[in-house]
């Protein structure tokens, strides 16, 4: 119950495209369902795929990350006495890497792990409330750390000239660790009584989700439409540990409980998303806008409910030089979730050089190049979240409660670095 409640405060980063997933996607803002080539087609359209060149080794990531989070009157006590919570994360996160190659004329195939979603964050607060005869103080910690992570294969087939499709499947390790503590200290005259509430949640999955897709590409235009499957879990493995200890009316009591559950079966508890997008390319201007939908998800047994969501995405390339490439876009990257979560609005701005090396007459290929791709992202999250009410008088009971919902708000801002080698 008290992670379930307090938790909230702790705000996830970004939401189904909180991470870029390859250097295409660092240059076009995400929108590239028609574009993509290299081994983060396993993630966006695994018909990509058939239209690989040479084989190719991608390896990316935010090198350096912030986010900062704040909601007002996270803590809150009947005199109204209320503490913010603000909470600034430094982060570093591998995103891809992925390796991409040519099986027989026309079939290309890849493999990849990918970071979808990394979260480490911690947040205190402290407050103090008073009826004028007694003074208490609150204190809560939490403690938040998640991943998400995808291994990867897939199949491109170039059909025909234009035409080309793929299909990937990715096994998805889920893992989170999350500690709260509130306590309460009260103070009469020279009468003190101490509460606290104390818990510890571990959460490991192992599921797994599917991917077709379709391109076609032409001279000027490209057009691709994928489909991902509902993500199905088959092992669950929830731990935890409860601990309450008081000292009231003179008297110390404690009590822990611990519980481990396994769940092993099939849950849908990832929610099936359509992409679709388009590329035009005018002189040395690539053109590109995405768009998809995440449909509704409803399992009242795992307590997991989502909504049909849709999100945009437009990106822009232009070709200074054979070497030099600059890109970047806006995006949206609201939740399906009915919970609490915000919405993401932000943008990219990136650059990539490319140093291409000539091969001597004996060598299979004519060349191999390098690139290189540096980029920033921004995005700006806002939603509700419950704030919570403390009690002045501390009772075995009912010592806090939900209160109504404030804003919370999210910056993020991370540095991403990805790197290359085609052969």
């Amino acid at each position: 119950m008290i992670v379930s409640l307090l938790a909230a405060t702790s705000a996830r980063a970004g939401n189904e495209d909180g991470v870029l997933l390859g250097d295409d996607a660092a240059l076009g803002a995400g929108a590239v369902t028609a574009t993509v080539r290299g081994g983060s087609a396993l993630m966006y359209n695994p018909a990509g795929l058939g239209f690989l060149g040479q084989a190719r080794f991608d390896a990316s990531g935010s090198a350096f990350g912030l986010r900062l989070t704040t909601l007002p009157r996270a803590l809150r006590s009947p005199d109204y006495v209320s503490a913010d919570a603000s909470q600034l994360e430094f982060l570093a996160v591998p995103a891809a890497l992925t390796i991409s190659m040519r099986l027989a004329p026309g079939l290309n195939a890849a493999v990849g792990v990918f970071v979808s979603q990394f979260v480490d964050s911690e947040l205190t607060l402290e407050l103090e409330a008073s009826d004028g005869t007694r003074r208490t103080r609150w204190a809560l910690g939490i403690r938040d750390v998640s991943q998400r992570y995808h291994f990867a294969g897939g199949l491109g087939w170039w059909v025909s000239e234009h035409v080309s499709v793929g299909a990937s499947l990715a096994v998805i390790y889920e893992r989170s660790n999350q500690s709260v503590l509130l306590s309460g200290v009260e103070r009469l005259g020279d009468v003190v009584e101490h509460i606290s509430y104390s818990s510890q949640t571990s959460l490991r999955s192992f599921g797994f989700e599917a991917r077709v897709g379709i391109n076609l590409r032409f001279e000027r235009l490209a057009l691709g439409i994928s489909l991902r499957s509902p993500s199905l879990f088959l092992l669950n493995r929830l731990s935890s540990l409860t601990t309450v200890a008081s000292a009231l009316d003179g008297m110390v009591d404690a009590d822990a409980r611990s519980e481990t559950s396994d769940s092993l079966g099939v849950e849908v508890l990832g929610q099936s998303r359509l992409r679709f997008g388009a590329a035009l390319k005018l002189g040395r201007w690539l053109l590109s806008l995405d768009g998809d939908v995440l449909f509704e998800l409803t399992n009242s047994e795992a307590k997991h409910f989502a909504k049909t969501q849709g999100n945009v995405r437009f990106g822009a390339r232009f070709a200074i030089s054979p070497r030099w490439t600059v890109g970047g876009g806006f995006f949206t990257d609201r939740s399906a979730q009915r919970e609490t979560s915000p919405d993401f609005y932000g943008g990219v701005l990136a650059a990539r050089y490319t140093n291409r090396r000539r091969l001597g007459p004996r060598e299979p290929q004519d060349d191999i190049y390098f690139s290189t791709t540096l980029g920033v992202r921004y995005a700006y999250g806002r939603g509700d979240s419950p704030g919570f009410a403390v009690a002045t008088d501390i009772t075995p009971e009912n010592n806090f409660t939900v209160a109504s919902n404030d804003v919370l708000v999210v910056h993020e801002l991370s540095l991403y670095l990805g790197s290359t080698l085609h052969f």
